[in-house]
């Protein structure tokens, strides 16, 4: 999302919906690389392990597909989700199509965030300047979300409401 809200704001004249599909199917090519590693390597098993990959994987019934889908739409690691149905099998179509539409409902909408961001932003400080901003606002933001690890910060934030609500009582 980042990624294609970036790309629509620097370069404002590409249709965002381009963007973010061109974004989405790179995505799930290099996902699909992931999916079939493990699924070949998934032949190396033992059968004791690939028994009990099936148990979990028919654990999840009907909702692999989706499972996929919010792997690929939220910010959860999705190598988890597309390693262990490439180790049992899964089929592949499901898997690459559940993970394209996933994909491509968060890339588009940020692809249009960006572009009236990036728009506005021109508007507000010029053509170059608004480049630049827009490009250290998105290196700004790509550090945080990989250096800095946000559960912990919720916990911390929930344990100190905790404890002041505590102190209040």
């Amino acid at each position: 999302m980042v990624l294609s809200g970036a790309i629509s704001a620097i370069y404002p004249n590409y249709p965002p919906i381009y963007v973010g599909t061109a974004i989405a199917v790179g995505s799930s090519i290099a996902k699909a690389v992931t999916y079939y590693v493990s699924y070949f390597a998934g032949g190396a098993l033992s059968a004791e392990k690939v028994e009990r990959l099936h148990r979990y994987c028919e654990r999840m019934g009907r909702w692999k597909s989706l499972a996929v889908f919010m792997a690929a739409a939220t910010p959860i690691p999705d190598e988890p989700v597309l390693v262990g149905l490439g180790l049992v099998g899964y089929n592949p179509l499901r898997v690459l199509f559940a993970f394209f539409v996933g994909k491509l409902v968060v890339t588009i909408p940020g692809a249009y965030l960006g572009k009236a961001a990036g728009l506005g932003l021109h508007k507000l400080v010029g053509g170059i300047p608004a480049i630049t901003i827009s490009a250290v606002f998105t290196l700004i933001v790509t550090v945080v979300l990989v250096k800095v690890d946000l559960d912990q910060l919720w916990m911390r934030w929930v344990k100190r409401r905790g404890d002041e609500e505590a102190s209040l009582q």
